[in-house]
């Protein structure tokens, strides 16, 4: 409890976000997965970042203002709070404009993507020197770290990238020779770099948590993340993917170890572990080259990186509403706040939009694919509803835990 943060640094970008993946999921639901040329389709460009930045960036930013805590076992410092408290709606702002820009005003969205871009590096400032400074739990903060400089890489191909959408390939072409080489790159650091870089190290954290498990000793995931970021670092596929089964077994291990706690874990805890078997399809696909890499990327996305964030939000968010307002005002659980039924069935929108993207694009059925993003939209928007009943549930209780007594808001 006393490593909590102001609700609000967490939520703004976490709550806004929820919005952002629901707008993109319905516009590529629109749009054409499989249309040559993609990188050129503003409609395309700016789906897929509605996703990527609402659904992961910005929960990353929010949750891990309250979670760097947890890993460090020290409150955030004073000025943490008030870098927060700038990051998140300047990081909201930036996307919004860099949207903007996608959506074909350019200009603007080179102003939006140097202020996220900044929203990004100031966070990684601040929180860089916290995980360094801290002990133990070496493994979790080696993953960290490493995801911190797998940012800057990729912020760094965000911004030539961006410069030559202007008109200005000439730093790009120094470093990649055609646009797309530089998307795989930018792709690879920021998504399997940053996003799930996060993912993973929190959940080592997490996942063990949740069912009553051991967390992964040190040493495999030191070694895990050797083997993911060598692999991201020299563009070899069959090294990343070493990492990743690693920490699949790892991760593994500590579910199904204690598999009591599994069984009486619920919804969100089965999709984390469903978007293990995720992240090593895309492994394997990735390693293997059977599969289309734009097919490959999806996978990462769809079937490892979303489940797995909306698995464990489904857990967090809950604890987080009740510890913040709830506790030692309420006899109400933590549990009861969050509609199962809701969880359930976007944990199985999620999982079977996912599955139908991916082999609509093995395929080159447009058509499937589309029904895919369709079902993605459905997981999106019941994740939604389960975060927001999630809120007012815990209105509800506040109001009746503070109300003074024979007032129309104390229960009967």
């Amino acid at each position: 409890m006393g490593t909590l943060v102001p609700i609000h640094l967490v939520m703004l970008p976490m709550g806004l976000g929820l919005l952002a993946e629901l707008a993109g999921w319905l516009l590529l639901t629109g749009a054409a997965p499989l249309q040559a040329g993609w990188y050129g389709s503003p409609y395309l460009l700016l789906g897929v970042h509605l996703v990527v930045i609402g659904g992961l960036l910005w929960p990353v930013i929010g949750a891990g203002w309250q979670l760097t805590p947890v890993v460090t076992t020290r409150p955030l410092p004073a000025a943490a709070h008030r870098v927060a408290g700038l990051v998140g709606p300047s990081a909201v702002l930036g996307a919004a404009l860099l949207w903007v820009g996608m959506a074909g005003a350019i200009w603007i969205g080179a102003l939006g993507a140097s202020l996220l871009i900044l929203s990004l590096l100031s966070r990684s400032l601040m929180v860089v020197p916290l995980l360094i400074r801290s002990s133990g739990r070496l493994g979790v903060r080696v993953w960290l770290l490493s995801a911190e400089l797998a940012l800057w890489g990729g912020l760094a191909y965000a911004a030539l990238l961006y410069l030559g959408r202007l008109g200005y390939p000439l730093l790009g072409n120094l470093l990649f020779s055609d646009p797309i080489s530089g998307v795989g790159h930018h792709v690879a650091l920021l998504a399997a770099g940053w996003v799930g870089g996060w993912e993973l190290g929190l959940a080592s954290l997490l996942l063990p948590m949740f069912a009553l498990g051991r967390e992964p000793p040190a040493g495999p995931l030191v070694l895990a993340a050797l083997l993911w970021y060598s692999g991201i670092a020299l563009s070899l596929p069959p090294l990343w993917a070493g990492g990743g089964l690693l920490m699949v077994l790892l991760l593994g291990r500590s579910l199904f170890g204690a598999a009591r706690g599994l069984r009486a874990a619920g919804p969100g805890l089965l999709q984390a572990a469903l978007a293990l078997l995720g992240l090593l399809g895309a492994a394997i696909g990735g390693a293997s080259g059977l599969f289309p890499p734009h097919a490959v990327v999806a996978g990462i996305f769809v079937l490892w990186l979303l489940p797995l964030q909306h698995g464990v939000a489904s857990r967090v968010l809950p604890f987080l509403l009740w510890s913040q307002l709830l506790a030692g005002r309420s006899r109400v659980p933590a549990s009861s706040l969050v509609d199962s039924r809701l969880v359930w069935a976007q944990a199985g929108a999620t999982g079977i939009g996912g599955l139908t993207l991916v082999l609509g694009l093995v395929r080159e059925a447009e058509g499937l694919a589309r029904m895919g993003a369709a079902g993605l939209a459905a997981g999106a928007l019941l994740h939604l509803l389960s975060v927001a009943g999630a809120g007012a549930r815990t209105f509800v209780a506040w109001r009746s835990a503070v109300a003074l007594p024979g007032t129309s808001s104390e229960p009967s």
